[in-house]
């Protein structure tokens, strides 16, 4: 995220399969929901795609590439991908049980998965961007505003309660999504664990019971936006990410985004009730469905491709991202690519599957990549709108987004991966794929 008013983006962080529990026959292999992987691959290329046309100046630029421009741009919205994703794959083991009439899932092992998901890699994204950003402020001459608080905040996954804190640390500004991840991580099995202790279990129950939940969080939603006003002293972006972070806030807060997290969890709700109910039958019907689905998504971003940054309209509740009507059609994409009978081979491909393993490195590494690209290879792309030359820009870009996969493919292969399978501790207990 570079030090301007645009959306930092995500992480996100959704893993790329989900347990062995997953509906068989809705996947090319064992233990995948179809296309998921495809769309998380999107969502972190939508991220970066974002941040890396920052750096052209569109003004300077013929009408047809300021379309471009503004149409990638909105590439910020895949933030809302990752977290439709994340609560289609973590809550779909409850849906899962919960449609058998078996017992509510193990929250230690989802405690201790989300551990080994999560923290190692963003903790040591989190150090070395402590660190870039303290050498940076040194070499040009500035002192990092409230930078122990910051870190520490970062450390607990609190950062996203405080406009203050938002950011954990300077320098890798799409690190302010984890902390809101974590804590849809932690209100997710809560709300779960009372759909559990309902009496009578069925369909009606279960989408009645999410329904009410869904209406409560967009209450208090409501209330925070209404509640929490920031006040204009040092709000915007020129005032740096703290500014920044508190022009966004009340919008962006945890509660708005679990609104989105909540989406992911009625389509895995369809999915496993599909499963259950329905034999998990795939149709033509559901390509159709997905194709009308992503058309709209591609829609909107082109639609709204002026002003080229997000701007807060066709939004409610000041909640990011198009809300609901985006992240309402990623949803409506996840669950038909997981039961439609050819489309899903397109998200499927190994390029998009590859880019999906290696997708939560994308996310936490790729701007620390466009930072050092600017400071050693190339200064114009430090600023914002810094490169006039389309074709310079290219260049630019295509080196850092190869780059950006290289130290991805590192972060993951590494320092993810072994904590995924046990190597650490001598044992390997689960697959590296599980959720």
């Amino acid at each position: 995220m570079p030090i301007s008013k645009t959306a930092p983006a995500t992480k996100p962080q959704a893993e790329p399969a989900v347990p062995d529990t997953a509906p068989q026959d809705s996947a090319p292999t064992k233990g995948r929901i179809t296309g998921a992987d495809g769309v998380r691959a999107i969502a972190a290329l939508m991220v970066i795609f974002h941040h890396l046309f920052q750096k052209l100046a569109s003004w300077e630029q013929s009408a047809w590439l300021q379309d471009v421009h503004g149409f990638f741009i909105k590439g910020a919205a895949g933030v809302s991908i990752f977290f439709v994703l994340s609560g289609m794959l973590l809550s779909y083991p409850f849906w899962t049980a919960y449609f058998a009439k078996k017992p509510y899932p193990s929250i230690g092992h989802y405690i201790k998965r989300r551990a080994q998901r999560i923290m190692p890699g963003f903790y040591v994204a989190l150090g070395v961007s402590f660190v870039v950003a303290g050498v940076i402020a040194r070499s040009d001459g500035y002192e990092v505003p409230d930078a122990g608080r910051r870190l520490i905040s970062g450390l607990t996954f609190t950062s996203e309660f405080h406009y203050v804190t938002l950011f954990p640390t300077d320098q890798n500004g799409p690190l302010w999504s984890i902390g809101f991840e974590v804590f849809c991580y932690v209100l997710m099995p809560i709300l779960m664990l009372g759909l559990f202790l309902v009496k009578f279990r069925g369909r009606i129950a279960a989408w009645t019971y999410w329904l009410v939940a869904l209406a409560a969080v967009l209450l208090i939603n409501q209330w925070v936006v209404s509640t929490f006003v920031t006040g204009a002293d040092g709000k915007g972006w020129q005032y740096g990410l703290i500014g920044g972070a508190k022009s966004w806030m009340p919008g962006y807060n945890p509660v708005g985004f679990f609104a989105h997290f909540a989406l992911g969890i009625f389509a895995a709700g369809f999915i496993a009730m599909w499963k259950i109910y329905f034999s998990g039958r795939r149709s033509w019907w559901f390509d159709l469905v997905s194709l009308a689905a992503f058309a709209g998504m591609m829609g909107i971003f082109w639609w709204k491709r002026s002003p080229a940054e997000l701007d807060g309209t066709f939004s409610m509740q000041q909640n990011p991202y198009f809300y609901p009507v985006f992240p309402f059609l990623a949803a409506v994409l996840l669950v038909s690519l997981a039961y439609g009978k050819g489309l899903h081979r397109v998200f499927d491909s190994p390029v998009l599957r590859y880019t999906a393993k290696i997708s939560f490195g994308l996310y936490i590494w790729h701007h620390l990549v466009i930072l050092w690209v600017g400071r050693v290879v190339s200064p114009e792309f430090l600023n914002y709108g810094g490169v006039s030359d389309p074709v310079r820009w290219l260049e630019i870009s295509v080196f850092a987004l190869v780059v950006s996969y290289i130290v991805a493919a590192l972060s993951w292969n590494l320092i993810e991966r072994p904590f995924l399978e046990g190597r650490l501790s001598g044992r390997r207990k689960t697959k590296a794929t599980d959720v």
